[in-house]
């Protein structure tokens, strides 16, 4: 009998063909210049997010629970992600065209980069007779700095010439 390795995805980036940056820009899709957003609410992006092992099965249920009774903190943790999406997309379109971001562009995404931060701890309980070692931060800026970071990792060890935006009106993938 196999034994099922636990859930324990955490904020890391997943292997893949494409660049983690490169896929989560393109959950915005032109299809025939109609624009299509692929992750239309927090249920859409947790499953994107779990999709890409950036959270686990555990914590995908626990904060759909949670952004379900709190509708202002779901909408501001999806307006958090798309901004991380046009983020992703102007530095894109603009390493493609002038070979460079800007420096605006570059404080955006570092912004993004330092709310990811986490640490581990040891805590105790009120006794300090038991001892629980716990991750400190928050999943959601965790996994929104790994696809930033993904960004930031291409550009300091990549060739960003390579990176394309399509020319097409219609389409604008991040290629």
């Amino acid at each position: 009998m196999s034994k099922r390795a636990p859930d324990v995805a955490g904020p890391h980036e997943p292997a893949q063909g494409e660049e983690l940056f490169v896929v989560f820009a393109n959950t915005l899709a032109y299809t025939r210049g109609i624009v299509e957003d692929r992750l239309p609410d927090t249920d859409a992006l947790l499953a994107w997010l779990r999709a890409q092992r950036l959270i686990s099965d555990r914590a995908q249920s626990a904060e759909a629970s949670r952004l379900r009774r709190d509708p202002v903190e779901a909408a501001r943790r999806l307006e958090r992600f798309r901004h991380l999406r046009d983020v992703l997309r102007a530095i894109s379109t603009e390493v493609a065209a002038r070979g460079r971001p800007t420096r605006i562009q570059l404080r955006r995404l570092n912004h993004i980069l330092r709310h990811g931060l986490h640490y581990h701890q040891l805590e105790t309980d009120p006794d300090g007779a038991l001892y629980a070692f716990a991750q400190v931060g928050d999943r959601l800026d965790q996994a929104r700095a790994t696809i930033a970071s993904s960004l930031a990792q291409f550009l300091a060890d990549d060739v960003p010439d390579r990176l394309r935006i399509c020319d097409n009106d219609a389409c604008r993938l991040v290629f």
